[in-house]
């Protein structure tokens, strides 16, 4: 009985972490959408609402919902300024961040996208990639998920791996 309170009591803080996290976006939107200057100073001319929201969707996927501080942080980066999203739910990311991947050119809309795209850039080889991966993202390095490299190593899939039956032979 005990451990369905508590965790009817998790299930609970975690919705009102959520309704946080929704307000703050919204807010962060909002404050983009409301600016009427270019950096909001009348000296660099005026800025229009297509060009208040294009910033808005470059910006967003720089920041995440902090649950024990109750606003947006700044996603923590390596050296390289790769994101470590270790510990960060989808729920605490920018709304809509897929079209803002657009954006950015990646057509692969899984969540590793953007950290296998960054760790190549770098001219990181399959190792180095994969090394970042484990680093970056828990089920990876707990092997929950499945890193597949193409035979010439210009290529990485990421994907769930097949659930084993625990039957008896």
């Amino acid at each position: 009985m005990n451990k369905q309170i508590i965790k009817a009591a998790q299930g609970a803080g975690k919705l009102v972490h959520q309704a946080g996290a929704k307000k703050a976006w919204e807010d962060r939107k909002n404050e983009y959408m409301s600016r009427e200057f270019k950096g909001n100073d009348s000296r660099l001319g005026p800025i229009t609402p297509e060009q208040n929201q294009a910033e808005y969707d470059r910006e967003k996927n720089e920041f995440y919902y902090n649950k024990d501080k109750g606003k947006l942080k700044l996603i923590p980066t390596d050296d390289g300024e790769v994101q470590d999203r270790s510990g960060i739910e989808d729920w605490q990311l920018a709304p809509q961040r897929k079209s803002a991947l657009n954006m950015l050119g990646i057509k692969n809309k899984n969540k590793y996208a953007r950290t296998i795209q960054l760790a190549q850039s770098q001219k990181g080889n399959p190792a180095q990639v994969s090394a970042k991966l484990r680093d970056t993202y828990p089920e990876v390095k707990n092997e929950k998920v499945e890193v597949n490299w193409s035979a010439d190593g210009k290529q990485v899939e990421v994907h769930p791996k097949p659930k084993t039956t625990g039957g008896r032979a």
